[in-house]
């Protein structure tokens, strides 16, 4: 799946350990590749989806999106420009709080 990206939309990759989540709050098309793992999907677009290693989904979200890591899983997000700057920022300061837990 990560072949297929389009030069149009930007793209992030994630990872969730197991059974964290993460909500989207932010409109717009959201497409969602899983890489590893299992993910649970849901929007009120399209109801629950679940996603395993190879699986994809495309959300025209209008509400909200969130995502389960049912196992730890890693994905990719391709989006417009404003969430994948907020998703940026989330992933950057998990990483932060994981190195000065680690210390």
């Amino acid at each position: 799946m990560r072949n297929s990206k389009t030069e149009t939309s930007p793209r992030i990759e994630m990872a969730l350990a197991r059974g964290s989540v993460l909500g989207l709050g932010v409109p717009g098309r959201v497409a969602i590749a899983c890489v590893a793992g299992v993910l649970w999907v849901t929007a009120p677009e399209t109801g629950d989806v679940v996603l395993v290693a190879g699986d994809a989904t495309t959300i025209d979200n209008h509400g909200r999106i969130v995502i389960e890591a049912l196992q730890t899983a890693e994905f990719d997000i391709e989006t417009d420009g404003k969430l994948v700057e907020e998703l940026r920022l989330f992933e950057n300061g998990r990483k932060s709080s994981r190195v000065a837990n680690d210390n």
